[in-house]
């Protein structure tokens, strides 16, 4: 009897147990259905140039199916092509963590890694492919640099001769300039477009010579970019793109009559093209047309109201004309989109320092280092809250963090030179200031702050010098201060907005 209740109940709970595992493995297929479908939105999305959605629609797939190879892979490409080494780096280590032999994913961690200077990392994931496959161009160039600045001379002489014989198509020199960011990659790229550009019979494809005048333009040599980008226009005079770089080359060589032509030409052409109409609205950030920016920006999030992007920009573009609660409100639009875009909340954090809201700031900038502990801005910000609070001795500790995790900036010595000045403490503060003079000779307020020690000092003659230098520099100190964010490359500086 109890044998027979037995075999019962066990029959029970296997048929339901079954059932379970039927109906887990329908919501298991409908969620994998829904997430191709977005996927596939995020492949449509990038087909029309609107990235920022393309990289929310990814997002939702893998947030249905997180061990969605082909979501992962379309990430990981974006981020790299957006020139996010770090955001491609991570989504391409969990891709490979779900498919270690991925392609895409070695590739991405691996050129991802050697931007970012990890030359060891980089070895491991591009190894396998270089061993693959010894003629791709791409993998083995990341990894002949990564041997090279690990010491491998051996193996570098020998990947040197092998790519010194690769004949590269168009598509990979193409790729190599959109995603090599480290010297002695572009190094490679451009030598890869030359020798595209040069063999090429017929009409030059307009996006090798634009690619390379990008390339041409970020070494400083202005006129050599300023004619590729002519050659484009000579061919089609309505490309936005190269309209906005060509007019930004012919400020620098000084043609400011043709600079601005070209811009206003382009800001006519941009008004139904969004990725034109952001280009546009960066240059003009550029040059401090704040109400130009703003304008442009305004179409573009009335069009794509979730473009993180445009929201983020608009919000610096506000900000710069001291609009600082629309700022506060369109930095919070683009976190309504992304809360884990470091930038927007530094921006965020920045505006509310600006209109008197020190503890709301503070929270903001904590929460940034608790997901980013090396970012330098929310040390800057949170030392100027502690100043004004008083806390000398906190603010000093936030500003060295500050100099340790941007040391290409002279902003947080300068006031950290400052604030050891008020303290009396002059001979710290007097090598605080010559370390962020030597580190940027055109930095106004490190040259202002060491005017006031010299003249305290007695040294009448130094601090006259040093008033000069600020005198001449502090107009254009002004126009770098914007926290700017473009992740093409193109001016990407992780610097501190000044106060308004």
């Amino acid at each position: 009897m109890w044998a027979k209740t037995l075999t019962a109940l066990c029959l029970m709970v296997l048929a339901a147990t079954t059932a379970m595992a039927a109906q887990g493995k329908t919501v298991r297929a409908n969620l994998q259905a829904q997430a191709v479908e977005w996927n596939n939105k995020g492949s449509e999305s990038i087909q029309a140039n609107r990235f920022e959605e393309a990289k929310a629609l990814y997002l939702r797939a893998i947030d249905l199916s997180p061990r969605f190879v082909d979501a992962h892979e379309n990430l990981a490409l974006l981020f790299l092509l957006d020139g996010n080494d770090s955001e491609a780096e991570q989504w391409a280590r969990q891709l490979i963590a779900i498919d270690p032999g991925n392609y895409n994913g070695r590739l991405v961690a691996g050129v991802a890694a050697v931007n970012q200077h990890k030359f060891v990392r980089a070895k491991a994931d591009l190894s396998p492919l270089v061993k693959a496959n010894v003629a791709d161009p791409i993998p083995l160039a990341a990894y002949q640099t990564a041997l090279k600045r690990t010491g491998a001379g051996v193996s570098v002489s020998r990947m040197q001769a092998r790519l010194t014989n690769i004949e590269v198509d168009e598509r990979d020199a193409l790729l190599a300039a959109q995603i090599f960011r480290e010297p002695e990659l572009v190094d490679w790229a451009q030598k890869w477009l030359e020798a595209t550009i040069a063999h090429t019979i017929g009409e030059t494809n307009p996006k090798s010579l634009y690619m390379l005048a990008g390339i041409y333009a970020g070494r400083g040599k202005n006129a050599e970019a300023a004619g590729l980008y002519r050659r484009i226009l000579d061919h089609n005079p309505t490309n936005v793109d190269a309209l906005v770089e060509l007019s930004e080359i012919e400020r620098i060589l000084g043609d400011v009559q043709g600079a601005l032509q070209h811009l206003y030409d382009a800001k006519r052409l941009a008004s139904a093209n969004t990725p034109a109409l952001l280009h546009f609205s960066q240059v003009c950030m550029r040059r401090r047309m704040f109400v130009d920016a703003r304008d442009a920006l305004q179409k573009i999030v009335e069009q794509e109201p979730d473009n993180r992007e445009a929201w983020y920009q608009l919000g610096l573009a506000h900000y710069r004309l001291g609009q600082n609660d629309t700022a506060v409100q369109d930095f919070g639009s683009a976190l309504k989109i992304d809360a884990s875009d470091e930038w927007s909340r530094v921006g965020l954090g920045a505006a509310l320092l600006s209109v008197g809201k020190q503890a709301d700031a503070e929270v903001e900038f904590l929460r940034v280092l608790k997901r980013d502990p090396k970012c330098a801005p929310s040390y800057y910000y949170l030392a100027q809250i502690h100043r004004s609070s008083g806390k000398y001795t906190l603010a000093a500790n936030e500003l060295e963090h500050a100099a340790t995790y941007a040391p290409q900036d002279a902003r947080p010595l300068a006031m950290l030179g400052r604030l050891q000045m008020e303290r009396h403490n002059i001979a710290s503060a007097r090598a605080s200031l010559k370390k962020a003079i030597d580190l940027d000779n055109t930095s106004a307020s490190a040259h202002y702050a060491m005017a006031m020690l010299l003249r305290s000092s007695g040294e009448k003659q130094q601090a006259k010098r040093e008033i000069e230098l600020y005198q001449r520099y502090h107009d254009e100190e002004g126009k770098r201060g914007i926290v700017g964010l473009v992740r093409k490359g193109e001016w990407d500086y992780a610097g501190f907005m000044p106060t308004n």
